[in-house]
């Protein structure tokens, strides 16, 4: 089964199934952000513009549960979704405090704060929730970025990494050893499509080639 939103900053979702059947489920009060399936697949988290997280039932497309992020007191942000759907976070407009939560209970479970950055363009967790990794603006270039991984639950970080070019975090991988990492260096002057595998033992970057795939450069 698959997910997908109509359109971007278009209000519903489709699931479709491999055979070509939909499922609709109802309209959100704000253009939907983010959607994903829980581990199990029986249920589907979205977030929508105006800060609220649904949850819905699969299979006929009911909403089970709606929370609205601004009822709790969390800043004005992006909300991200873990794997699995059960931990979300809150990545904010403004300040460099990550605020987690549990989608079924409702409540805040704990803060990471980036210390040294005014500013964080994204957030990506781990499936559990244990683990994630910011993206900010590396001091210098302005072409820059810093990664860090942080464990949640010491507030402290694992790993870090400076890379020229802007870059993308894309997610755990490898139940959640390493980080997928998507990069578009200009060291060149041209951009660079580069995948690559941020190793969580060593902290090493190796670039990966898909096949059929060719890096792109413009």
């Amino acid at each position: 089964r698959r997910v997908r939103t109509r359109a971007h900053g278009y209000q519903g979702i489709e699931l479709l199934n491999p055979d070509g059947e939909k499922t609709s489920l109802g309209a959100n009060d704000g253009s939907v952000f983010t959607t994903t399936f829980s581990a199990d697949g029986e249920r589907v988290v979205s977030t929508d513009i105006t800060g609220r997280v649904d949850v819905w039932d699969a299979s006929s497309g009911a909403l089970r549960r709606s929370l609205d992020l601004r009822g709790l007191g969390l800043p004005e942000g992006e909300v991200v979704i873990a794997p699995g759907g059960d931990v979300a976070a809150v990545r904010p407009f403004e300040g460099n405090t990550i605020t987690l939560f549990e989608l079924e209970k409702g409540a805040v479970t704990g803060t990471v704060t980036v210390e040294g950055y005014d500013t964080i363009r994204s957030v990506v967790l781990s499936a559990d929730g244990s683990e994630l990794v910011v993206e900010a603006p590396a001091a210098g270039r302005g072409d820059s970025t810093q990664l860090i991984w942080f464990d949640v639950a010491a507030g402290k970080p694992i790993i870090e990494a400076k890379v020229s070019g802007y870059l993308h975090v894309d997610g755990f991988i490898d139940g959640g050893k390493n980080v997928a990492l998507v990069s578009t260096g200009t060291s060149s002057g041209k951009s660079k499509l580069t995948l690559k595998v941020w190793e969580r033992e060593t902290g090493f970057q190796r670039p990966v080639k898909v096949k059929g795939i060719a890096p792109y450069s413009g």
